[in-house]
């Protein structure tokens, strides 16, 4: 997890350009998402006002705890949000990976046992990955980016 925002980051270098909505739920996973999608945008119209869908789940997905979804189900949660949005419309973002040592330190203290571990994150990212380049969509995986570049520096646990 990073220690700020995404949107906040970029947000000052297209603000006179975009609006950009934040649509994230803090503890959800796609199986969530999938169901409460079409009450965020209930018909074509309001969909059609949009001009970037991004897709930025997995973490949850791929947690140990009661959030979690199994990897197939993870790329069919994913199949399912992207259909009815213009393919030019959407993109994925996988999850990043885990600072599992500081994340399982606030569990050690908390007597609770690890619910979250990085050797599941490569499974998420690659299934994010493979759903994109199965349906055409742009994709950053951010899980692979950030592990190869060695930014420890930039995760943090809550």
């Amino acid at each position: 997890m990073l220690p700020f925002g995404q949107g906040q980051v970029i947000s000052p270098m297209i603000n006179s350009r975009v609006d950009i909505i934040g649509r994230g739920y803090s503890g959800y996973n796609t199986r969530m998402c999938r169901q409460i999608l079409p009450d965020l945008y209930p018909d074509r119209a309001s969909v059609a006002l949009c001009r970037m869908f991004i897709i930025f789940l997995g973490a949850n997905d791929a947690s140990n705890a009661e959030q979690h979804v199994p990897v197939n189900e993870y790329k069919e949660n994913l199949k399912t949000m992207e259909l009815g949005i213009p393919k030019d419309h959407i993109m994925l973002i996988s999850l990043p990976p885990l600072d599992e040592a500081r994340w399982g330190s606030r569990h050690i203290a908390e007597g609770t046992p690890l619910d979250r571990e990085l050797k599941n994150c490569p499974f998420y990212a690659a299934a994010c990955e493979e759903v994109a380049v199965n349906e055409g969509l742009p994709y950053v995986n951010l899980f692979k980016a950030m592990f190869a570049q060695n930014v420890r520096h930039l995760l943090t646990a809550r």
